[in-house]
């Protein structure tokens, strides 16, 4: 049983005003540390004045106290914030988990001054995207504070700076299966060019089967324009609570994450957590072959030419028809993820 010390973890993004990977991913992490005895404090971005009631409701609820981070032109501004506002709380013993380096960048020197262990994990597009812009700040992180990344992508992407960083596993268990007939194609995501909506639908019009796009934005014109050239079924139905997205997980026969870089390489997705949630529900997952996709989806499908709908559509149906790829993925997830060998991992950072 690991002795009792108290977590500090710092992050941009949090639900419920946030709920992409990142939120996703501190929510396990803060409840797996928890639930091994760890004194956890969270603190979290607080959201516009309309959202503070549902953040309220969310952090009471919550097995550790959560402090909410509030200040103006956050983006630019976050280090400054959070370093702030943890630095009076830290004691030597702490341990400080930053979800970006976004955030860490202002917890380093408070934390070298009281010997406090500073881990960073890496995510995603703030390291895909403007990587050697910002290799100074990175490489002054990791003077003090060690790195954790997602996928080997992102690790391999921080060593060609000269930044180390040990590869997490996700902290993702496997759930409930459920009974339901399964039907239709499910992506889960923000409505943002780089995800692939557009490549999505078509793969749903060449197989037949209607699709729904479970996420935050709003579809762009083009994308309107071309359901309407559709002969498929689809639905936008927004952003979903967890609950509701891992049920429409449950009943879905397939979920897909296209994703595609930016034209100048940038932008990848690090690892594409969204195929954990659906692998973890019994969902067979495929990917395009951009980024960390390919390892978060294991045994799943890749596929190479994403934007050749027919044969991608071609490729699915075989793979789908040769055993349970359900069952497949998810046994492979439960050998290899979960909160408990993330935390695991993050213990040994320290």
């Amino acid at each position: 049983m690991p002795g009792v010390s108290r977590w500090h973890l710092v992050t941009g993004d949090c639900p419920p005003t946030f709920t992409g990977g990142v939120a996703t991913w501190v929510e396990a992490v803060a409840l797996g540390l928890a639930a091994r005895g760890e004194e956890v404090v969270l603190y979290a971005r607080g959201g516009h004045r309309h959202t503070r009631p549902a953040e309220e409701r969310w952090d009471v609820l919550q097995p550790f106290p959560v402090r909410r981070l509030f200040g103006f032109h956050w983006n630019q501004r976050q280090a400054h914030i959070t370093g702030r506002m943890v630095r009076r709380q830290l004691a030597p013993g702490d341990r400080v988990l930053a979800t970006t380096w976004t955030v860490a960048h202002g917890l380093v020197d408070p934390c070298r001054r009281l010997g406090v262990p500073l881990v960073v994990a890496a995510h995603g597009s703030e390291i895909t995207r403007a990587l050697h812009e910002h290799r100074r700040i990175l490489q002054e992180i990791a003077s003090w504070g060690r790195f954790g990344a997602v996928s080997r992508f992102l690790a391999e992407l921080l060593a060609g700076i000269g930044v180390e960083a040990a590869v997490l596993p996700a902290p993702v268990d496997p759930r409930p299966v459920g009974a339901e007939v399964r039907e239709g194609l499910l992506m889960v995501a923000r409505h943002t060019e780089l995800k692939g909506a557009d490549r999505a639908l078509r793969l749903g019009d060449a197989l037949g089967w209607p699709v729904t796009v479970i996420g935050e934005g709003y579809p762009t014109p083009p994308l309107h324009r071309l359901v309407a050239s559709l002969r498929v079924p689809v639905s936008f139905p927004g952003r979903r609570a967890a609950g509701e997205v891992h049920a429409a997980m449950r009943r879905a026969r397939l979920l897909v994450q296209l994703s595609r870089a930016a034209p100048d390489g940038t932008g990848a997705e690090g690892l594409g957590l969204v195929v954990l949630e659906a692998m973890a529900c019994g969902t067979p997952a495929a990917v395009s072959p951009v980024g960390g996709l390919p390892e978060a989806v294991g045994p799943g499908l890749v596929l190479p030419d994403p934007d050749d709908a027919e044969s991608s559509s071609s490729r699915i149906l075989a793979w789908l028809a040769a055993q349970d790829r359900g069952a497949e993925q998810r046994a492979w997830l439960a050998e290899r993820h979960g909160i408990a060998r993330c935390v695991d991992a993050l213990d040994r950072l320290t």
